[in-house]
């Protein structure tokens, strides 16, 4: 079906719809579940470009990509999945966790190895504070977060402490190998010094 006064197209095929060019060059493929395949590079509001496969250019106030992962409950619970091979990092999102895990593969002189690392931000309850951003590596464990308080413009950092009491807030050993800087207050020991 063509319609040459509002430039209508209605093609309907059992399997699949087809556009070739270049004596039979697949350019796109519709499936019957609804999934496009470009032979080429795609371009959205802007011409496609050699150096990505996908470009997409947004007008001012606009989102450039906006995704809203639907089934809280289903098995995949990646809104964003990104994937590369060999040495390489693959982006992930964890549902309802706002979670961003980082999956780096890397060659370490012997063998290939991979490394985890999670980001997260979170809004704690009954704390004093207005945000908090925890970093968890692959052992599950949170050894830095940053935390801003309450109605204030200061916030704090916590190194293997994730409810940090202090601006900066330490559980586990400091080295400092140069001068140690302190101006006004006291300084408080519970060991030897």
């Amino acid at each position: 079906e063509v319609r040459s006064h509002n430039a209508h197209l209605h093609l309907k095929g059992a399997t699949y719809i087809r556009f070739d060019i270049n004596n039979n060059t697949e350019a796109l493929t519709i499936d019957t579940s609804q999934n496009a395949t470009f032979g080429g590079s795609v371009g959205i509001n802007g011409s496609a470009q050699t150096y990505a496969k996908t470009y997409i250019k947004a007008n001012d106030d606009d989102y450039a990509v906006y995704i809203d992962k639907l089934g809280a409950t289903d098995s995949n619970p990646n809104a964003i999945f990104i994937s590369a091979t060999g040495d390489a990092t693959a982006i992930t999102t964890t549902t309802n966790s706002g979670k961003l895990n980082f999956q780096s593969t890397f060659w370490n002189g012997s063998a290939r190895a991979t490394r985890y690392f999670s980001m997260q931000i979170i809004q704690p309850a009954a704390t004093a504070y207005a945000a908090r951003l925890d970093f968890t590596d692959d052992h599950g464990e949170t050894p830095l977060t940053l935390a801003t308080t309450t109605g204030g413009d200061s916030g704090s950092v916590g190194i293997n402490k994730t409810n940090p009491q202090y601006q900066l807030d330490v559980v586990g050993q400091c080295r400092v190998s140069d001068n140690f800087m302190m101006t006004g207050g006291t300084a408080t020991f519970s060991g030897p010094v």
